[in-house]
């Protein structure tokens, strides 16, 4: 490893899945023998497929955070959180088919574009005290 952020990212990434497998895979077979909690895969092939597929999206969600930690300002991460609240919101509204009004619209709309205009303008970010400009010298 060369020590450059997008490795060190990368081996953080795969040293939190290396845990994952190592420590808490045999703590939910523990799990499962002692009757404490039941462990079931889906018998459905759709239940399987959005098992699969929130694994997936979990991944990636995992990894993106360590990229924007390690190659974002704060500001950016902290407005990334917010946009899990317009996610949540727009997966209820596909799935669960809630509705919502106009204020509630517009104020997700509002999250969704703050975070554009932070990432939109990457010169104003700053990281170890660097401008972006020197990011990429």
């Amino acid at each position: 490893v060369a020590g450059t952020d997008a490795s060190v990212a990368i081996v953080y990434l795969v040293g939190v899945s290396a845990v994952h497998l190592v420590f808490i895979t045999p703590l939910l077979g523990l799990a499962h023998l002692t009757g404490f909690e039941t462990a079931v895969l889906p018998q459905v092939g759709r239940n399987l497929v959005g098992v699969l597929l929130t694994a997936v999206i979990a991944f990636f969600v995992n990894g993106l955070w360590i990229l924007v930690l390690m190659l974002g300002s704060p500001v950016v991460l902290s407005c990334a959180f917010g946009l899990a609240i317009p996610l949540s919101l727009g997966f209820d509204m596909c799935f669960h088919h809630v509705q919502i009004n106009f204020e509630q619209v517009l104020g997700h709309l509002m999250v969704i574009g703050a975070f554009g205009l932070l990432t939109m303008f990457p010169e104003t970010a700053v990281k170890h005290g660097k401008d972006a400009a020197d990011l990429d010298a």
